[in-house]
């Protein structure tokens, strides 16, 4: 219905792949590329040929990985992009990462990283996919004491991973 409903607008529609609930906990390939298959297969049959569907949105949304998730999640988004690509070549797939700027922890325990650190590992993710977009979120965090010029290095740190790896 939201498909018609657009017909005939100027809206571009990303339609998003399925994540399991808990997919970060998980850590399941084999299950996420097996389900995104079949999802990608019956959307691209009913939308690719409509007007507004512009491409995939891929919902495994991350800040930064190491060490064996780090190796999944180039496995997955390469997986999930090669996917979309292959079935819609002349569609266009969006990730939405986010970055955290809580170094004094009170959001929990989570790893910071600087933001030249951020560059690098999302150059080297991005030139591994077949991602086009990269739609950053402003921050991971929803705490209203972070400013505009606490933001900046890291939007620029991932604009400077886009242009390296062409996206």
């Amino acid at each position: 219905r939201f498909m018609a409903a657009c017909r005939g607008t100027d809206l571009r529609l990303y339609l998003s792949l399925w994540a399991h609930p808990i997919w970060y906990a998980r850590w399941n390939l084999d299950e996420e590329l097996t389900a995104n298959r079949a999802v990608i297969d019956r959307m691209a049959t009913r939308y690719s040929s409509h007007p507004n569907f512009a491409g995939w949105y891929i919902p495994h949304e991350i800040y930064v990985v190491w060490d064996r998730q780090a190796r999944y999640i180039i496995d997955l988004y390469a997986g999930l992009s090669s996917m979309c690509k292959q079935r819609t070549p002349d569609k266009q797939v969006v990730l939405s990462p986010f970055f955290i700027l809580d170094r004094e922890k009170h959001l929990g325990d989570f790893r910071f990283t600087e933001p030249a650190e951020y560059e690098a590992i999302w150059y080297d993710l991005l030139r591994q996919t077949k991602i086009d977009i990269v739609a950053v979120q402003d921050s991971g965090e929803h705490l209203s004491f972070y400013t505009m010029d606490d933001r900046r290095p890291f939007l620029a740190a991932m604009k400077r991973a886009c242009t390296k790896a062409g996206k």
